[in-house]
Order: structure tokens, then sequence, then C-alpha cells
């Protein structure tokens, strides 16, 4: 009787750990980045918690993706290609392990096969945390420029026809009409209702129309909101940083969903982000900081 609860327990043993083995993220994951990206804070945090979430996994740097693709599938079961570098390039063949390009902003010239998660936030979740501070939003006005991130604009397009927001593109090809076109577009909105997005900042500094949009937007109560970490910080009513423990998180997460077979994806934007809120430009606003504010763990960040 003795032997047979033994052999119960071993038999137990051996079955808990096939089960964990089988159901555990994957196991051998490369990490690419590149030498001009291994400076970068953001891709360094990002490999650290990727190796949270995928212990068995290796860093390569690389400036290329022309690499020997035959060796790597042999070795590995999936790879994480980091970095707006490295985004802008394609792997020479279709691999035959899951992949995904992370840790980048802006457009990412991938094949029709590629599938990535940027670290621009979802449009969605951006439109409703501006209406978490008491904005009745029915606009969101933003510039860009020819070379924009085509995808992101129309994430936010489909996702502003899906929550009624009607959403004011204007494009401009240069830094002087980028310049005339933020002052157009700040004489031209209603501020009771509608935001203007940094979306696209090229020129922005440049042509010291930042510098006028915060001065116009403080003198006419306009709620300016930017999910660039550079601006952030900078006097916008409300500002957002990718979280990016949780973003890396997503990546491992996104890399077992095409390894089973569930879910195909291209372009994803995150909503793993975290808020910077202006407590003074909200107030001088008349807004109020959100019911959900959660500064003491500091999953938002409060400006007073």
């Amino acid at each position: 009787m003795k032997d047979h609860w033994i052999f119960i327990r071993w038999l137990s043993f051996l079955i808990l750990i096939v089960s964990t083995v089988q159901n555990s993220v994957l196991a051998d994951t490369l990490i690419l980045h590149s030498n001009k990206s291994s400076g970068s804070k953001s891709i360094a945090k990002i490999v650290d918690s990727i190796r949270i979430y995928a212990p068995e996994s290796d860093v390569f740097k690389t400036d290329t993706l022309d690499i020997n693709l035959s060796s790597i599938e042999e070795k590995y079961d999936s790879i994480i290609v980091l970095g707006d570098d490295l985004a802008k390039q394609s792997f020479t063949k279709p691999l035959l392990i899951p992949h995904v390009f992370g840790g980048f902003t802006g457009k990412a010239d991938l094949s029709s096969s590629e599938n990535s998660l940027t670290l621009e936030i979802r449009p969605s979740v951006l439109y409703d945390e501006i209406r978490k501070v008491g904005i009745p939003l029915k606009a969101v006005w933003t510039v860009v420029t020819p070379d924009h991130n085509p995808e992101l604009l129309a994430a936010a397009s489909l996702d502003a026809e899906a929550q009624g927001v009607d959403l004011k593109v204007i494009t401009a090809g240069g830094k002087q009409s980028a310049a005339r076109a933020w002052f157009d577009l700040l004489n031209t909105l209603d501020p009771e209702t509608d935001v203007v997005w940094i979306l696209d900042p090229t020129y922005l500094d440049e042509s010291g129309a930042y510098k006028y949009l915060l001065e116009t937007s403080w003198k006419r109560s306009i709620p300016i909101v930017s999910h660039f970490p550079r601006y952030a910080r900078r006097a916008v009513a409300i500002g957002f940083l990718p979280d990016l423990k949780l973003y890396s998180k997503r990546l491992v997460s996104l890399l077992s969903e095409l390894d089973d077979g569930s879910g195909y994806r291209r372009y994803l934007t995150t909503d793993e982000v975290q808020r910077v809120l202006n407590k003074r430009t909200l107030e001088h606003l008349g807004l109020r900081l959100p019911d959900d504010l959660d500064a003491l763990s500091m999953e938002d960040i409060v400006i007073r």
C-alpha cells in the first residue's frame, strides 16, 4: 500500500512537470537589438523585463536582419526584435518560428507578414483617458507630416469612429507649413469640447510651434495631450509613458498567441501606459484628476 501511494505521488509530480512545461511561455527566445540601441535605457529595461517572463532567452546585437536564420530556427522557439532601426528592416526570408517586432515608435517598414507591437498608445485608450478628466470630447485635432506613421493614424481613425470622436488631421510638408498648421488649428477648434493631440512631433520644436502651442493653449484653455515621453512632462494636460515592464510581458504573450495559432497580428498599439497628469494645467482648464487616480503605487505621475 505504501509503495502504491509513493507511485501515485511520483506520477502526480511527473504530470505536474509535463503540464508546466507544456503551458509555460516559449522556453527559448532570441532577443535581437542593434548596437545603436544598446545605449537606450528603454531598450535595456525592455530586455531585462522580457527575461523575467521568458527566462530562457538569449540576447544578440546586430545592425542587420540579414543573418543566418536557419541556425536560429534550429536553436530557438521564437524571436523578439527591438528598436527603431531594426523595425525599418525585414528578415531575408519568411521565418518558421513566431517572431514580433517591438520597442519602436513611428513608422515601421515591415513586410505584410511581420507582427509588431509599437510603444505608441492605443488611440481608444487615449480617448478614454481624455474623457476621464471631464472633457466632453467631440473632436481631436493634430498635425502630421507626409512621412507620419500611417498605421497609427489608421488606428486612431478607426477608434475615433467607434467612439464618436471627430479626428481632425492637418498634413504639413515642411517646417514653415507645420508651424502655420498648428497656428491655424489653435484658432479653429472649440476649447470646450476639442483637444490637441501631439501625434507627429516633426518640426514641432525647431519651428517654435511647441512654445506657441503651450502659450496659446494656456491663454485659451485648450487641452493638449501627448504620448511622447519628451512632451509628457512639459506642461501638457495629459501625457503618457509606456509601462515598459507590462509592455514586455505583452510582447512575450503575443509570441505565445502566434505559436498556438490563436491569433495573428500585424501592427498593434499598446495600452500598457503610465499617465502623467499636470494638476496645475488641469485645474487651469477647469478639469479634474481622474477618479481612478493611483499615485500611491506610482502607476500615475501627478505634476503639481
